[in-house]
C-alpha cells in the first residue's frame, strides 16, 4: 500500500469514529431544561366551496312541496282577457303540511287554493286568474305561498307575459293643473282603436259638475310602434271660464260597443284658482297652551309668473269662532322668490291667548305683483287653545307646637319638702 493510499484510509476512520461517537454520546446535564421537539403536521388543503356533503346538502335543499313549476308564462293576450294559471303540486315530505296563506302581488291577480292541509304523497292545485284590463304590454305579477314547512316556509309563483291592446286610450290622466279663475282651459286625449271591428263611443261625461266633455270625429290613425291602422277619436274635457274656484278631483268616462272592455276611464286631476295660490290651503298650529308659540311655512304662487310683494297683514276672526275669543298674535315673513321657481316662502309665527278652545280665523296678507296694484291673499288657520292646568291647592296643617326639651319645665315645677 503506497502512502497515499494509506492517508485517505486513515481519514475515513476518523470521521466515521467522529460520527460514531457523537451519535452515541449522551447529553451532558448542564442544568438547563432540554427544548421540546415541535410535532410535525400534515398539511391539509382547505376547499371554501365545499362546505357540505352532499347527503347534507341534499337535506336542506329538500322541500315538502314539489311544484311541476313556480313560473307559467302565457304568452300574449288581449287587454280585458282574464288569464287562469294552475301551479300543481304534490307533498313529497313524510309530514302533514299547512298552507296558512295565498296572496297575490296586486289586486288584478286572484289566487285560489281549494283546502289548506295536504297529508304525506298528496297533490294539491294552487289557481290564479289574472284580469288583464287596464293592464298593457309585459306584465309579471307573483303568488306568495306559505307554508307550516319549517326548511321552506314560502313559495314564490310567478305569471309573466304580454298585454296587448287593441282599443285604449293614449294616457289615463286628464291633468289641467292650475286654471287661474275666468280663463277656462280644455285638455284633450286620444282614443285608439286598432282593432278589427270599428269601435264606436256611445258616450263620455266627467264626475266633476261644471266640466264639459266633447267627443271630435274619428280620423285614420297608425300606429308608430307596431304599424298597425285603425281609427282615432279626440276626446276633449273643457273647464268653462265661469267654473269657481274647486279642486279636480274625478274620472272621466267612456262607454263604447268594444265587447272585451266596454267602458274605459282615465283619473282628472287639477284645480280652478285665484290669481295666487296658497299651498297647503289651510295651516293648522296644532294644540298650544296660552302664550306659547308654533310656527308653519306655506308656498305663495302668483298664477302670472310675477313675484307678490307684501305690504302688510290682518287677522280676521272665523265665522265659527265665538266673538269673545281672544285673536291669536300672528307675525309673518314673507321670502323672495327664487330662480327657476314660481314659489315664495310665508313664515308664520302664532302665539296663542289664554282663551281656551278652538279657533279658526283667516290670514290676510296685502300686496301688489307687477301685474296688479292691489292683492289680498287669504289664508285660512286653525288651532286649539288647551285650557291651563289647575293649581294644586296648599294643603292645610295644625300650627307647629313647640316641644321643651327634657329637663327644661325642672325648674317650673314645685320642689318637695327636704
Amino acid at each position: 500500500m503506497n502512502r497515499k493510499t494509506l492517508s485517505i484510509s486513515l481519514l475515513a476512520a476518523a470521521l466515521f469514529a467522529g460520527v460514531w461517537t457523537s451519535a452515541t454520546a449522551q447529553p451532558q446535564d448542564t442544568g438547563e431544561k432540554s427544548p421540546k421537539l415541535i410535532p410535525q403536521f400534515k398539511r391539509v388543503d382547505f376547499d371554501p366551496s365545499v362546505t357540505t356533503t352532499p347527503a347534507q346538502q341534499a337535506q336542506e335543499d329538500f322541500k315538502a312541496l314539489q311544484f311541476e313549476s313556480t313560473t307559467f308564462t302565457y304568452g300574449k293576450v288581449k287587454e280585458g282577457e282574464i288569464v287562469d294559471v294552475k301551479f300543481p303540486f304534490k307533498n313529497v315530505s313524510t309530514e302533514t303540511v299547512v298552507i296558512e296563506s295565498v296572496r297575490a302581488s296586486c289586486g288584478c291577480t286572484t289566487p285560489k287554493l281549494d283546502k289548506k292541509e295536504y297529508a304525506p304523497g298528496e297533490s294539491g292545485v294552487i289557481e290564479a286568474a289574472f284580469n288583464t284590463t287596464g293592464r298593457k304590454g309585459p306584465q309579471s305579477k307573483t303568488v306568495t305561498v306559505r307554508t307550516s314547512d319549517p326548511k321552506q316556509p314560502a313559495y314564490v309563483l310567478t305569471l309573466a307575459g304580454e298585454v296587448v291592446s287593441e282599443v285604449y286610450l293614449n294616457t289615463r290622466v286628464v291633468n289641467f293643473g292650475d286654471v287661474q279663475e275666468g280663463t277656462g282651459k280644455k285638455v284633450a286625449i286620444e282614443f285608439i282603436d286598432v282593432s278589427s271591428s270599428g269601435v264606436q263611443i256611445q258616450s263620455a261625461y266627467a264626475s266633476i259638475r261644471g266640466l264639459n266633455v266633447v267627443v271630435q270625429k274619428p280620423v285614420p290613425y297608425k300606429d308608430p310602434v307596431s304599424g298597425e291602422h285603425g281609427q282615432k277619436t279626440v276626446i276633449e274635457v273643457v273647464a268653462p271660464p265661469d267654473m269657481e274656484k274647486t279642486m279636480l278631483r274625478g274620472s272621466l268616462t267612456i262607454r263604447t260597443n268594444y265587447g272585451p272592455i266596454p267602458n274605459f276611464t282615465a283619473t282628472i286631476t287639477g284645480r280652478i284658482v285665484g290669481e295666487v295660490v296658497i299651498e297647503p290651503s289651510q295651516a293648522y298650529f296644532g294644540i298650544l297652551k296660552g302664550g306659547n308659540q308654533a310656527k308653519r311655512v306655506a308656498r305663495l304662487k302668483v298664477v302670472d309668473g310675477s313675484e307678490f310683494v307684501l305690504e302688510g297683514y290682518d287677522v280676521v276672526r272665523g265665522k265659527r269662532t265665538p266673538a269673545d275669543a281672544a285673536l291669536p298674535k300672528v307675525d309673518v315673513e314673507l321670502t323672495p322668490k327664487l330662480p327657476n321657481s314660481a314659489y315664495q316662502n310665508v313664515g308664520m309665527t302664532l302665539t296663542a291667548q289664554d282663551t281656551a278652545g278652538s279657533f279658526e280665523g283667516i290670514i290676510v296678507l296685502h300686496g301688489h305683483t307687477a301685474n296688479k296694484e292691489k292683492m289680498d291673499v287669504e289664508i285660512p288657520f286653525r288651532l286649539l287653545v288647551a285650557p291651563a292646568a289647575p293649581q294644586p291647592a296648599a294643603a292645610s296643617q295644625p300650627p307647629m307646637q313647640r316641644i321643651p326639651a327634657p329637663g327644661a319645665n325642672a325648674k317650673n315645677e314645685p320642689r318637695g319638702e327636704k
